[in-house]
Protein backbone atom coordinates (compact mmCIF):
# COMPACT_ATOMS: atom_id res chain seq x y z
CA UNK A 1 0.00 0.00 0.00
CA UNK A 2 1.49 3.27 -0.68
CA UNK A 3 1.68 6.41 1.51
CA UNK A 4 -1.16 7.85 -0.75
CA UNK A 5 -3.66 4.99 -0.58
CA UNK A 6 -3.11 5.02 3.04
CA UNK A 7 -3.77 8.75 3.82
CA UNK A 8 -6.70 8.12 1.29
CA UNK A 9 -8.08 5.01 3.35
CA UNK A 10 -7.87 7.29 6.67
CA UNK A 11 -9.41 10.41 5.35
CA UNK A 12 -12.12 8.06 4.65
CA UNK A 13 -12.47 6.22 7.60
CA UNK A 14 -12.44 9.65 9.10
CA UNK A 15 -14.91 10.82 7.09
CA UNK A 16 -17.26 8.35 7.54
CA UNK A 17 -16.83 8.21 11.39
CA UNK A 18 -16.96 12.21 11.21
CA UNK A 19 -20.21 12.29 13.40
CA UNK A 20 -19.58 9.66 15.83
CA UNK A 21 -16.06 11.57 16.09
CA UNK A 22 -17.86 15.02 16.93
CA UNK A 23 -19.85 13.54 19.65
CA UNK A 24 -16.82 11.79 20.99
CA UNK A 25 -15.02 15.59 21.27
CA UNK A 26 -17.86 17.13 22.64
CA UNK A 27 -18.13 14.24 25.61
CA UNK A 28 -14.62 14.40 25.93
CA UNK A 29 -14.61 18.01 26.48
CA UNK A 30 -17.75 17.69 28.77
CA UNK A 31 -16.13 14.70 30.60
CA UNK A 32 -13.21 16.84 31.80
CA UNK A 33 -15.85 19.48 33.24
CA UNK A 34 -17.61 16.93 34.39
CA UNK A 35 -14.59 15.87 36.35
CA UNK A 36 -13.86 19.07 37.70
CA UNK A 37 -16.83 19.88 38.91
CA UNK A 38 -16.95 16.67 40.84
CA UNK A 39 -13.63 17.38 42.90
CA UNK A 40 -14.60 21.40 42.97
CA UNK A 41 -17.95 20.56 44.91
CA UNK A 42 -16.72 18.96 47.62
CA UNK A 43 -13.59 21.70 48.32
CA UNK A 44 -16.41 24.54 47.78
CA UNK A 45 -18.82 22.45 50.52
CA UNK A 46 -15.72 22.33 52.81
CA UNK A 47 -15.27 25.78 52.77
CA UNK A 48 -18.96 26.27 53.88
CA UNK A 49 -18.67 24.09 56.33
CA UNK A 50 -15.42 25.78 57.48
CA UNK A 51 -17.51 29.05 58.03
CA UNK A 52 -20.75 27.25 59.61
CA UNK A 53 -18.80 25.17 62.17
CA UNK A 54 -16.59 27.88 63.46
CA UNK A 55 -20.25 30.17 64.31
CA UNK A 56 -21.75 26.73 65.55
CA UNK A 57 -18.73 25.91 67.90
CA UNK A 58 -18.10 29.11 69.56
CA UNK A 59 -18.00 29.71 72.70
CA UNK A 60 -20.24 32.64 72.58
CA UNK A 61 -22.79 32.51 70.22
CA UNK A 62 -25.98 32.26 71.69
CA UNK A 63 -28.49 29.42 71.54
CA UNK A 64 -30.88 30.26 69.03
CA UNK A 65 -27.80 30.84 65.91
CA UNK A 66 -26.06 28.19 67.08
CA UNK A 67 -29.01 25.68 66.46
CA UNK A 68 -29.25 27.45 63.00
CA UNK A 69 -25.68 27.51 62.30
CA UNK A 70 -26.31 23.71 62.87
CA UNK A 71 -28.97 23.06 61.22
CA UNK A 72 -27.32 24.47 58.12
CA UNK A 73 -24.54 22.81 58.31
CA UNK A 74 -26.53 19.54 57.95
CA UNK A 75 -28.39 20.80 54.88
CA UNK A 76 -25.02 22.09 53.57
CA UNK A 77 -23.73 18.44 54.23
CA UNK A 78 -26.72 17.14 52.45
CA UNK A 79 -26.63 18.97 49.40
CA UNK A 80 -22.73 18.65 49.23
CA UNK A 81 -23.13 14.66 48.99
CA UNK A 82 -26.26 15.28 46.37
CA UNK A 83 -24.41 17.21 44.15
CA UNK A 84 -21.30 16.03 44.27
CA UNK A 85 -22.88 12.12 43.72
CA UNK A 86 -25.09 13.72 40.62
CA UNK A 87 -21.99 15.26 38.79
CA UNK A 88 -20.54 11.83 39.23
CA UNK A 89 -23.36 10.10 37.71
CA UNK A 90 -23.12 12.96 34.74
CA UNK A 91 -19.53 11.76 34.55
CA UNK A 92 -20.33 8.18 34.21
CA UNK A 93 -23.12 8.91 31.52
CA UNK A 94 -20.78 10.32 29.39
CA UNK A 95 -17.87 8.23 29.84
CA UNK A 96 -20.36 4.86 28.76
CA UNK A 97 -21.14 6.64 26.08
CA UNK A 98 -17.83 7.31 25.23
CA UNK A 99 -17.14 3.85 25.49
CA UNK A 100 -19.89 2.81 23.18
CA UNK A 101 -18.03 5.43 20.62
CA UNK A 102 -15.20 3.87 21.05
CA UNK A 103 -16.15 -0.11 20.17
CA UNK A 104 -18.50 1.08 17.52
CA UNK A 105 -15.81 3.23 15.33
CA UNK A 106 -12.84 1.27 16.39
CA UNK A 107 -10.31 3.18 18.57
CA UNK A 108 -8.44 2.57 21.79
CA UNK A 109 -10.76 2.70 24.97
CA UNK A 110 -9.55 5.77 26.41
CA UNK A 111 -12.69 6.95 28.39
CA UNK A 112 -11.36 4.62 31.50
CA UNK A 113 -8.23 3.66 30.82
CA UNK A 114 -7.82 2.29 34.47
CA UNK A 115 -10.25 -0.70 34.21
CA UNK A 116 -8.32 -2.62 31.71
CA UNK A 117 -5.57 -2.83 34.01
CA UNK A 118 -4.62 -5.75 36.26
CA UNK A 119 -4.41 -4.87 40.02
CA UNK A 120 -1.48 -6.74 40.41
CA UNK A 121 0.32 -4.34 37.39
CA UNK A 122 -0.02 -0.87 39.70
CA UNK A 123 2.38 0.72 40.99
CA UNK A 124 0.70 1.20 44.62
CA UNK A 125 -1.11 -1.83 46.00
CA UNK A 126 -2.41 0.04 49.49
CA UNK A 127 -5.67 -0.43 50.59
CA UNK A 128 -5.95 3.41 51.15
CA UNK A 129 -4.97 4.24 47.32
CA UNK A 130 -7.47 1.35 45.85
CA UNK A 131 -10.58 3.13 47.61
CA UNK A 132 -12.56 5.36 45.21
CA UNK A 133 -11.69 9.47 46.66
CA UNK A 134 -15.38 10.00 46.27
CA UNK A 135 -16.65 7.45 48.29
CA UNK A 136 -14.60 9.13 51.10
CA UNK A 137 -15.13 12.32 50.54
CA UNK A 138 -19.08 11.22 50.52
CA UNK A 139 -18.17 9.44 54.13
CA UNK A 140 -16.52 12.92 55.06
CA UNK A 141 -19.21 15.12 54.59
CA UNK A 142 -21.76 12.88 56.06
CA UNK A 143 -19.41 12.61 59.16
CA UNK A 144 -19.38 16.63 59.10
CA UNK A 145 -22.97 16.53 58.78
CA UNK A 146 -23.30 14.21 62.14
CA UNK A 147 -20.86 16.64 63.99
CA UNK A 148 -23.61 19.15 62.97
CA UNK A 149 -26.26 17.10 64.26
CA UNK A 150 -24.38 16.53 67.91
CA UNK A 151 -23.82 19.92 67.69
CA UNK A 152 -27.53 20.91 67.75
CA UNK A 153 -28.57 17.90 69.99
CA UNK A 154 -25.70 19.71 72.95
CA UNK A 155 -27.36 23.19 71.96
CA UNK A 156 -30.49 22.06 72.69
CA UNK A 157 -30.23 19.59 75.76
CA UNK A 158 -27.04 20.96 77.33
CA UNK A 159 -26.30 24.02 75.74
CA UNK A 160 -23.73 24.74 78.90
CA UNK A 161 -21.29 22.03 77.43
CA UNK A 162 -20.68 24.32 74.42
CA UNK A 163 -20.70 27.96 76.00
CA UNK A 164 -17.42 29.63 77.29
CA UNK A 165 -17.76 31.09 80.90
Amino acid sequence: MTAGEIVETHRSWKDQHAKELFEYERLMQRVLAQNALVWQTPSLGLAAQAFVLTTSLNGRTDTVPRCLASVLGVLLALMTMQLMAKHRYLLQLDQARMRQIETAVGIDNLADHHRETPVDDLVDKRFYTRIRSSQVWQVGLFTLMLVHVAVLVLALVAPSVLTTP
